[in-house]
């Protein structure tokens, strides 16, 4: 789990990797990587509120229309050292245990913004 900034009301907030949803690295090179936004107490629980949109669920998809640099960061395609984001984020499989690598991911997304 991963904390998030608070919401603009002061609740905290965690995000949780969920899993992958489907791989394909065939067909169509790409990865869909599920995570769980929870809203939390002080205690860390998660609140259980109807009026709240506990859990919402995110699905990212790693695929080559998107570019990034070295970094992870999106980039536009032509920039010096872009690479495919799913070409770039498969070489790293090989280096990086992928939990490590899709919660390397998460924090770049929280830097995108993503999960707000």
């Amino acid at each position: 789990m991963i904390n998030l900034a608070h919401t603009q009301f002061g609740q905290k907030r965690r995000l949780v990797i969920a899993g992958i949803n489907s791989w394909d690295h065939i067909n169509g090179k790409s990865l869909k990587v599920v995570f769980y936004v929870q809203i939390i107490d002080e205690q860390g629980n998660t609140i259980e509120d109807k009026s709240i949109n506990q859990n919402r669920k995110v699905v990212y998809s790693v695929n080559n229309q998107n570019f990034v640099n070295a970094q992870f960061e999106r980039v536009n395609e032509g920039t010096t050292g872009a690479k495919p984001e799913y070409d770039y984020f498969f070489e790293l499989t090989s280096t990086i245990v992928l939990p490590n690598l899709i919660e390397q991911l998460a924090q770049k997304l929280i830097l995108r913004g993503i999960f707000d």
